[in-house]
């Protein structure tokens, strides 16, 4: 891998693919291009209608799985990044301005129903929780039941016992390493200071947990095995730190989306998966990942990069113009098959059979009779949305026709991604 003859041959791959990987300088030849093994999708699956696709996620930007595969092959931190996000540069510090973070861990999402109450566990001692000027230290192993009425009363008990009852909220939890857990995330947190504030919306209660820094931020972020090869993780920091900056700076502009989430991040997929102490507890690789990469974030003209990261594409990334209707030019589209069948992806090609009742049921068309992915697609071939000019997904029934996008026919059926074709039996 090291002679003339293969750095030439790496150089011309990275021009044909758009100087995706950057011409080799160091240790650069040993990182093949990400395309060029193309990945082939059969079934001998039987149904009504079978669905053969590849990938899972939205297939834009970083590919995990694809990330995975590239670190095995021999690519770095840089290599990887440059790949899936072409143009943008890691800036070695953070912008100037507060450092903390909110992590929305009550909703999980939006328009997520809110609790009327919420319970807290000490896990350890030394949880401290201040309310209308009042202070209290929750023992270990005791549970205190939060709730709020209408009006906006706070009211903290420990069975019948009240603690605290005041109504000039918010309810402060300090934490400062304290582990607590809160049943209804079943997840433990151990980082910064959770608030329970009212929604002014009858009796029902916003949680955040404010982190006093990204990085402790991203210890808690379950969205990488902390096992995979270090390039990739590092590659995962970078990417997680810079869509939660990019998340914050938006909504810090933003006071509709501040009114539903009271957070900068929320914790599910939504946004990032983050599971506080539970991950950071047993992630150690993680951890030091992220310390590795402490600070560093992607740019592209002085801006923050929207680092959209998905499991993976199935051989192929979209654009976020066709996924999502936004352009951005550090996002496009691209052949990382390569990378791809090195990673060990059990879903690089995946299949699912139904029955045309299934199918008529599932899209209110009866039974269904036909089913048809009209161009124009996505250069990987994901089914688009019809809104935004693709063809969708037609599917005719002995009830009439519906015409829906890839996405929502992926959700409405439960398939990994976008990304495939529809095979009929007749």
């Amino acid at each position: 891998m090291g002679s003339r003859a293969v750095v030439a041959g790496a150089a011309l791959m990275s021009l044909l693919f758009g100087l995706l990987v950057q011409a080799p300088l160091a240790n650069a030849a040993v990182c093949p291009a990400p395309g060029g093994g193309p990945i082939s999708r059969t079934t001998t699956q039987t149904g009504d209608f079978v669905v053969i696709g590849g990938g899972f996620g939205h297939g834009v930007g970083l590919s995990q799985y694809g990330a995975k595969g590239a670190a095995s092959l021999g690519c770095t931190r840089g290599q990887i990044l440059r790949a899936y996000y072409p143009g943008a540069t890691v800036a070695s510090s953070l912008p100037a301005g507060r450092d903390n973070i909110r992590v929305g861990l009550v909703p999980s999402e939006a328009n997520a129903v809110l609790p009327s109450h919420v319970d807290i566990q000490a896990v350890t001692s030394g949880v401290s929780w201040r309310l209308g000027g009042v202070t209290r230290s929750q023992p270990a192993g005791h549970t205190w039941r939060a709730s709020v009425g209408t009006g906006g009363r706070y009211t903290v008990k420990r069975g019948t016992t009240t603690i605290f009852s005041a109504a000039d909220g918010p309810l402060r939890i300090t934490l400062k390493g304290s582990v607590v857990r809160l049943p209804a995330k079943n997840h433990r947190y151990n980082r910064g200071v959770l608030v329970l504030s009212w929604a002014g919306l009858g009796a029902r209660t916003f949680v955040t947990n404010i982190i006093n820094s990204l990085d402790r931020y991203l210890y808690g972020l379950a969205e990488m095995p902390s096992a995979w090869p270090r390039a990739a993780l590092r590659a995962q920091a970078v990417a997680g730190r810079s869509y939660a900056l990019q998340r914050r700076q938006a909504r810090d502009t933003n006071s509709t989306k501040w009114a539903t989430c009271r957070c900068d991040v929320y914790d599910s997929v939504s946004d990032q998966a983050y599971s506080g102490y539970d991950w950071e507890s047993v992630a150690p690789r993680w951890v030091a990942a992220v310390d590795a990469t402490r600070g560093k974030t992607l740019r592209h003209a002085g801006v923050t990069a929207t680092a959209f990261y998905h499991s993976s594409s199935g051989g192929y990334v979209e654009s976020s113009a066709f996924v999502f209707g936004s352009t951005l030019p550090y996002s496009t589209t691209f052949d990382d098959s390569r990378w791809e069948r090195a990673s060990g992806n059990p879903n690089t090609t995946w299949v699912r059979a139904f029955s045309a009742e299934q199918i008529g049921a599932a899209f209110g068309v009866g039974v269904a009779t036909a089913i048809q992915t009209p161009p124009p697609k996505g250069p990987s071939g994901r089914i688009g949305d019809p809104a935004r000019g693709a063809g969708g997904v037609v599917i005719q029934g002995t009830y009439g026709t519906t015409t829906v996008s890839g996405p929502f026919f992926r959700t409405t059926l439960g398939l990994p991604s976008a990304l495939f074709r529809v095979k009929s039996a007749s």
